[in-house]
Parts: C-alpha cells; sequence; structure tokens
C-alpha cells in the first residue's frame, strides 16, 4: 500500500483538471538549522566569591570584564583605580 499511494498522486496530478493554487518552493541544498527560544534560568555548577582589596579610602570599579565571557585561571575580571 505505501508504494502504491505515491503513485495514484502522481497519476491524479497529470490527469488534469481544475487550475489550482498549490504554493511551491525552490530545494536547495544545504545546512538545515533549528533554534528553539526557551525561557530559562542558567546556574553555575562552581562559582568563587569576589571581594574588593583592602584599600585606604573608597575603591572605584574602572573596569569590569563582559558578562559571559570565557576566563581562564588568574584572567582579570575588574579593575580597580
Amino acid at each position: 500500500m505505501h508504494v502504491r499511494l505515491p503513485a495514484l498522486w502522481l497519476v491524479a496530478g497529470c490527469l488534469g483538471g481544475a487550475e489550482t493554487s498549490v504554493p511551491t518552493a525552490t530545494v536547495t541544498e544545504g545546512r538545515f538549522e533549528i533554534t528553539l527560544s526557551i525561557p530559562g534560568e542558567l546556574k553555575a555548577q562552581k562559582s568563587v566569591a569576589l571581594s574588593a582589596p583592602d584599600l585606604p579610602g573608597q575603591a572605584k570599579v574602572t573596569w569590569v570584564i563582559d558578562e559571559g565571557s570565557r576566563v581562564e585561571a588568574g584572567a582579570e575580571l575588574l579593575r580597580f583605580d
């Protein structure tokens, strides 16, 4: 039955009849990508608490690494004046 069904559609399409508007598209070979936007929250498997150095007066942060940046051990994360 699975083999005959496509053949029946082919024959029915060749018999003519009333014009019908069927949407068509050109098919090209390429990468097929599916993107899903799913709300949620990510939590770090491991985190470290940071604290400001004991500086005289009030310390001012002058630079902070961009959020989401990948870092290696010992990388500079922020600077104080």
